[in-house]
Order: structure tokens, then sequence, then C-alpha cells
């Protein structure tokens, strides 16, 4: 895919977002543009659809979230052998686990407390399947949201996404921070394939983890669910196929080390039964 900007200060904060994800030299299968209109409308096109804001004027960071969803949408549509959900993925040893949650369920700020722990990141927002079930590298800046960055600096960790969290402190209701750039150990990772599944149950002042039956994962991820496949019934077997090779956790969050160390658990546990 090749992004056009009308706008050099969205492809600024657009570009910034994915500095970091692998690129192709190789002619685009699809170009998607971003302008706006005389009287300050953004609209968005691809060679197939055109979609536009109707309402009020947009700030920065909603332009930029209506770029990234609508376009890597179209972007993962062309493709049958992509499904994309709604997950953060991150990766522990040779297997992969998706962290599965509404918006402002956690899903940044525990990718993030991961990451601290020493674990690769595939995404902190989109989680990313080959027909294979492999989960493949989606990486972008992480986008933390004000309470999460709070959360995550009470867990008293000195490093420089503590401070780079720090020193945009109060910048807006959320900030990108570049993973590469914050946590220097952290690469882009190999595909592996996806061995477990964490559904965020809320959260509360201690930790809890239990395993729960695959199926009670299904209508979470097929809400979540961006495909090829348009029949709902087609995304559902498609579903369904993955979670007959996953295990599926109910997650109870806590602080965000304290959470990340009961996934870094409870992956040790897996990889252990499985040898």
């Amino acid at each position: 895919m090749k992004m056009r900007f009308g706008d050099a200060a969205v492809r600024e904060r657009f570009a910034y977002r994915y500095r970091h994800h692998v690129g192709s030299d190789r002619t685009p299968d699809i170009v998607y543009s971003c302008g706006r209109d005389d009287d300050g409308s953004y609209f968005f096109w691809s060679s197939t659809t055109t979609w536009s804001w109707p309402a009020e004027p947009l700030p920065m960071d909603a332009i930029v979230l209506l770029v990234d969803a609508t376009a890597m949408s179209s972007l993962v549509r062309s493709d049958p052998g992509l499904a994309s959900f709604h997950a953060a993925a991150i990766r522990y040893g040779g297997a992969a686990a998706a962290i599965v949650g509404d918006s402002t369920a956690g899903k940044t700020t525990t990718t993030v407390a991961c990451a601290r722990r020493g674990m690769q990141v595939y995404s902190d927002e989109r989680l990313l399947l080959g027909a294979d079930a492999f989960v493949l590298p989606f990486l972008r800046a992480f986008n933390i949201r004000r309470h999460g960055a709070s959360l995550l600096h009470e867990d008293a960790i000195a490093d420089e996404l503590g401070a780079q969290l720090a020193a945009r402190a109060g910048e807006s209701d959320w900030v990108d921070l570049s993973p590469m750039e914050s946590m220097p150990h952290l690469r882009v990772p190999d595909p592996k394939p996806l061995r477990a599944i964490f559904l965020l149950d809320g959260k509360a002042d201690r930790v809890a983890i239990r395993q729960v039956h695959s199926a009670r994962s299904c209508p979470r991820l097929l809400e979540s669910i961006d495909c090829a496949a348009r029949a709902r019934i087609d995304r559902a077997a498609r579903v369904m196929s993955l979670l007959r090779s996953v295990a599926v956790f109910s997650l109870t969050l806590g602080r965000p080390n304290e959470s990340a160390q009961a996934i870094e658990t409870t992956l040790q546990e897996l990889s252990q039964d499985a040898a």
C-alpha cells in the first residue's frame, strides 16, 4: 500500500506511527489518499471507495486515527489470506499470544508492560494473521492514553519509556511513542503460530487469570475480525478453526507489570505442557 496526503502535518504524524513498520519498494497494489476540501472537511479514497467525515472539524489525533482505521481495513480486505482482529499481539519464546479487549480495556498498557519485561511485540492494536494462523508483525508507534501512562508510571520502572512518558505528560489525551526508540531491545519479530488468547475481563486490585473454554472468545473475535470474507458464516468458520489450536484465558488486570508477569508465567506453563 502507498499512502498519499494533502496535508503535510497529517502525513508526518502518520509516518511517525509507521516509521519502523516493514516496507517495500515494489509497485503498490493499493494507493490510498487523504485530503481535505475548502471547508476543512477531510475525506479518504482509494481506487474503489471514497469516504468523508460529515460532522464538525476533527483534531489531528482523530484524523490520523480515521486514516489508520479506514486504510488498514482496505489493505487487509484486499488479501483473502489475511485476517485482522482488534487485539494486541506479543511473542514469548517461540509462540505468539493475543490480548483481546475493547477500546480503553488496557490492551496497549498491558502490551507495553509485556515489552518492558522483554517480550517482543507484533502490535499493540492489530492482530494480523496469515492463512496458516501465524501472527504477522504490524508494528507501529504505541498509542498510549493518559490513564495508561499514569498506570505505567506507577510501576516505577526506570527506563527510557518512562522518561519519554514523563516528558510528554499533559500534551494530549494520548501520545504516540515509537517502541523501537523507547525500548531498544525490541526487534521486528518473525511470524510465529498463535498459541494463546487473553481476554481482558475488567480491572481489580489484584491480577486474576484462569483458563476458559475456547468458545467463550468466539463472539468477541467475531466482533473484531476484519478480512476479505464477507459472509458472517465464513468469518465464523475462520474463527472456529483458529480456536481449535489455541488456549484461551480470562485475565482481570491489576497493575501493568503484575499483569504482564501473569501473562509471562502462563505462557511459560503453556510451553512446558506442550513440551
